[in-house]
C-alpha cells in the first residue's frame, strides 16, 4: 500500500550484527586453557596481555582462521573474575559480535530495554581506532559489540595519471594519444616560459572529450639543476612509466592526512631545493640559456 511505502521511506538506518568477532572464556589458568587449543586443535598463539597494577587479569588469545578465542584469569583474589569463577567455574563470559552502525544498535538496545553495561567507548592505539559497547544477555553473559568499520576517506575519483617519458619522447607520446584515442592537449609547460625553472622538466597533458580522463607527461629539460626527476625515474625504472596516480578529494584534512599545517612542509621543501642548487652551477646554466 502507499501507506506502507511511505513508512519504509522514513525508516531509519538499522544497526546490524555482521559476524562473530571473538569469544572470551573466564578460567582459572588462562595459559593452560589456551595451550589446549594450540596443542590439540591447531590454533596458533595470537597475543598475550599481562597483568598490571591497575588490571589484575592475564589474557591469552589464540586464533584459527576466523576463530578468535580469548582466555582470561585473575592474578589476585576478590575481583569480578574471581567471583565469577567461584560461582561458575571455567565458563564462557562474552560472545563478541562485529557490528555495523554501533551507535544505532546501542540506541535500539536501550530502547528495547537491554542493560548496557558499557556505553559506546573508543580506544586508540598505533593500529587505529576501535569502537565498542557491552550489553548484558542471559545469565552472567555479555555481548561486546565491536565496530571495526573505517571512516570514509572522501577519495572520490582518479583525478589524473602522470608519467615520466624517456628523453625526447614527450612530443611523440602526446601525438600518439591525439592520433589513436582522439584526445587533445589540455595544457603544457615549457622550461623556456620560465614557469618551472627548478623542476628541469617539460610537461604536457592530454584529456578526453568529456574532460574527465587527464594524462600528464614529463620529460627532462635543461634547468637550474644538474638533473631531472623525470631522468631519475626513467633510469630507475628502465623505461618510460607512470610516476604517480592522483586521487581527488574535496577535504584533504579529513582524508586520512590529519589536521596539519602544510605551509611549513612546502617551505622546508623549498629551502632544501634551493640549498641543493650550487651558485656556480646556477650561473653556468643561466649563461648557457642566454647563449
Amino acid at each position: 500500500s502507499n501507506m506502507t511505502k511511505g513508512k519504509s521511506c522514513q525508516k531509519r538506518a538499522e544497526g546490524r550484527v555482521l559476524n562473530f568477532d571473538h569469544i572470551v572464556f573466564r578460567v582459572a589458568n588462562a595459559k593452560t586453557a589456551s595451550s589446549y587449543f594450540t596443542t590439540r586443535l591447531g590454533f596458533r598463539p595470537l597475543a598475550v596481555r599481562e597483568a598490571t597494577e591497575n588490571r589484575a587479569v592475564q589474557s591469552y588469545a589464540v586464533r584459527s582462521n576466523q576463530i578468535t578465542l580469548i582466555f582470561e584469569s585473575p592474578t589476585s583474589n576478590g575481583g569480578e573474575i574471581s567471583k565469577d569463577l567461584i560461582a561458575h567455574g571455567d565458563f564462557v563470559k562474552d560472545v563478541a559480535f562485529e557490528v555495523q552502525d554501533l551507535d544505532e544498535l546501542v540506541r535500539k538496545a536501550k530502547e528495547g530495554g537491554a542493560e548496557v553495561i558499557k556505553g559506546v567507548t573508543e580506544e586508540k592505539d598505533k593500529h587505529g581506532v576501535l569502537r565498542y559497547a557491552v550489553l548484558r544477555t542471559y545469565g552472567d553473559n555479555t555481548h561486546t559489540l565491536i565496530d571495526r568499520s573505517k571512516p570514509a576517506t572522501n577519495l572520490m575519483f582518479i583525478d589524473h595519471v602522470e608519467g615520466n617519458m624517456a628523453d625526447g619522447t614527450l612530443e611523440d607520446s602526446v601525438t600518439w594519444y591525439e592520433k589513436n584515442l582522439n584526445m587533445h592537449r589540455f595544457w603544457c609547460v615549457d622550461y623556456k616560459h620560465d614557469l618551472v625553472p627548478y623542476s628541469c622538466i617539460n610537461s604536457a597533458s592530454v584529456i578526453n572529450r568529456d574532460e574527465n580522463v587527464l594524462l600528464s607527461m614529463n620529460e627532462a629539460a635543461k634547468g637550474l639543476r644538474p638533473t631531472s626527476k623525470a631522468t631519475e625515474f626513467v633510469k630507475a625504472l628502465g623505461t618510460s612509466g607512470v610516476e604517480h596516480i592522483a586521487l581527488y578529494t574535496d577535504d584533504i584534512v579529513a582524508t586520512g592526512f590529519g589536521a596539519m599545517n602544510y605551509k611549513w612542509v612546502f617551505e622546508a621543501i623549498e629551502r632544501l631545493e634551493n640549498k641543493e642548487i650550487k651558485n656556480d652551477n646556477t650561473e653556468e646554466v643561466k649563461k648557457n640559456d642566454a647563449a
